[in-house]
């Protein structure tokens, strides 16, 4: 991928560069071939390349679309990578789910229901709230979700009732999730 990419203000762009923390956020999602991983915004594909190396399948949700055109040409030989280029808030993941079984049969349980989603990404701050009841509405189909957020956001994911912090989204992620804190990663 190349560098030279503007982060946009409007997409709330922040892009992976520390290869440590790369790393560490690679081996807690620790990606297998027996599973659908969706990563939500590769931007430049700091993640992507060790996610789709290991994934059964492996999906790109990306909005912009000089980014995902660069992520369609690299990885356009890959028969068990797609790119969806649209806004993750608006993307059906028990559609995805679905389509993953219809199209890759032989990665469905026996049970008929195929394997569910995990879902990783590093979110930008102005819509990490929306999108995480976005995906609140498809935990049917979700695994595990692993996200980057801004210290605020997981600090209120994370909150103790009646703590400052606590409130609706609090709640909703508690209900869905067992949160954990994995790693705080410094602004540069």
């Amino acid at each position: 991928m190349q560098e030279q990419h503007k982060a946009r203000r409007r997409f709330g762009q922040n892009f992976l560069i520390d290869q440590s923390i790369i790393g560490h956020i690679l081996s807690s999602v620790d990606a297998q071939n027996d599973q659908d991983i969706v990563e939500i915004g590769p931007g430049l594909g700091a993640l992507t390349a060790g996610l789709a190396e290991h994934a059964g399948t492996f999906t790109m949700v990306e909005l912009d679309r000089d980014l995902a055109a660069k992520l369609e040409q690299k990885y356009a030989s890959h028969d068990q990578v797609r790119l969806i280029q649209e806004d993750a808030l608006k993307v059906d993941l028990t559609e995805l789910a679905s389509q993953l079984k219809e199209d890759y049969p032989s990665t469905a349980s026996k049970s008929g229901v195929g394997r569910k989603l995990r879902i990783v990404g590093n979110l930008p701050y102005n819509i990490s709230t929306p999108l995480m009841f976005h995906f609140f509405k498809h935990a049917a189909v979700i695994q595990d979700m692993t996200f980057m957020l801004q210290r605020e956001v997981a600090m209120r994911i994370l909150a103790e009732p009646g703590s400052s912090n606590y409130g609706r989204l609090s709640v909703m992620a508690q209900f869905h999730c067992d949160g954990e804190w994995i790693l705080e990663v410094p602004p540069e």
